[in-house]
Protein backbone atom coordinates (compact mmCIF):
# COMPACT_ATOMS: atom_id res chain seq x y z
CA UNK A 1 0.00 0.00 0.00
CA UNK A 2 2.71 2.10 0.73
CA UNK A 3 4.25 2.14 -2.76
CA UNK A 4 0.48 2.62 -4.31
CA UNK A 5 0.49 5.74 -2.25
CA UNK A 6 4.34 7.05 -3.68
CA UNK A 7 3.26 6.10 -7.35
CA UNK A 8 0.32 7.92 -6.95
CA UNK A 9 2.40 10.83 -5.33
CA UNK A 10 4.83 10.54 -8.28
CA UNK A 11 1.62 10.30 -11.13
CA UNK A 12 2.78 7.18 -12.11
CA UNK A 13 -1.17 5.69 -11.78
CA UNK A 14 -4.07 8.14 -12.51
CA UNK A 15 -5.08 9.89 -9.21
CA UNK A 16 -8.57 9.19 -9.13
CA UNK A 17 -8.44 5.42 -10.47
CA UNK A 18 -6.14 4.29 -8.23
CA UNK A 19 -7.82 5.98 -4.90
CA UNK A 20 -10.91 4.60 -5.98
CA UNK A 21 -9.66 0.93 -6.54
CA UNK A 22 -8.04 1.23 -3.51
CA UNK A 23 -10.82 2.60 -1.48
CA UNK A 24 -12.80 -0.17 -2.77
CA UNK A 25 -10.25 -3.04 -1.32
CA UNK A 26 -9.32 -0.84 1.93
CA UNK A 27 -13.85 -1.20 2.94
CA UNK A 28 -14.03 -4.67 1.99
CA UNK A 29 -10.58 -5.78 3.57
CA UNK A 30 -10.38 -3.18 6.07
CA UNK A 31 -9.24 -5.29 8.95
CA UNK A 32 -6.88 -7.76 7.31
CA UNK A 33 -3.14 -6.72 6.88
CA UNK A 34 -1.82 -4.96 5.18
CA UNK A 35 -4.91 -3.25 4.61
CA UNK A 36 -5.22 -2.47 8.55
CA UNK A 37 -1.18 -1.61 8.66
CA UNK A 38 -2.08 1.38 5.87
CA UNK A 39 -5.58 2.61 7.95
CA UNK A 40 -4.49 2.26 11.32
CA UNK A 41 -0.48 2.54 11.09
CA UNK A 42 2.26 0.09 13.09
CA UNK A 43 4.27 0.35 15.90
CA UNK A 44 7.43 2.36 15.33
CA UNK A 45 6.39 3.09 11.52
CA UNK A 46 6.22 6.82 10.23
CA UNK A 47 4.74 7.53 7.55
CA UNK A 48 5.49 10.29 4.90
CA UNK A 49 3.16 12.45 3.51
CA UNK A 50 2.36 10.23 0.14
CA UNK A 51 1.24 7.72 2.62
CA UNK A 52 -0.78 10.33 4.80
CA UNK A 53 -2.29 12.07 1.75
CA UNK A 54 -3.76 8.53 0.73
CA UNK A 55 -5.37 8.06 3.86
CA UNK A 56 -7.26 11.26 4.04
CA UNK A 57 -8.26 10.79 -0.11
CA UNK A 58 -9.73 7.12 0.51
CA UNK A 59 -12.52 9.22 2.99
CA UNK A 60 -12.99 5.62 5.02
CA UNK A 61 -16.30 5.23 6.94
CA UNK A 62 -16.80 5.18 9.96
CA UNK A 63 -17.42 1.92 11.17
CA UNK A 64 -20.34 1.35 13.93
CA UNK A 65 -19.08 0.77 17.48
CA UNK A 66 -19.42 -2.53 18.69
CA UNK A 67 -21.09 -2.35 22.41
CA UNK A 68 -19.08 -3.70 25.11
CA UNK A 69 -20.80 -5.70 27.99
CA UNK A 70 -20.29 -3.15 30.48
CA UNK A 71 -22.23 -0.38 27.71
CA UNK A 72 -25.25 -3.28 27.20
CA UNK A 73 -25.72 -4.17 30.82
CA UNK A 74 -25.93 -0.13 31.66
CA UNK A 75 -23.66 -0.01 33.92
Amino acid sequence: MISWAHARADGLVPHGLITGILRQVVTERLYSSPVAALVFGEPGVQYDEPVIALRKDLQLPVLPHASHPAESSGA
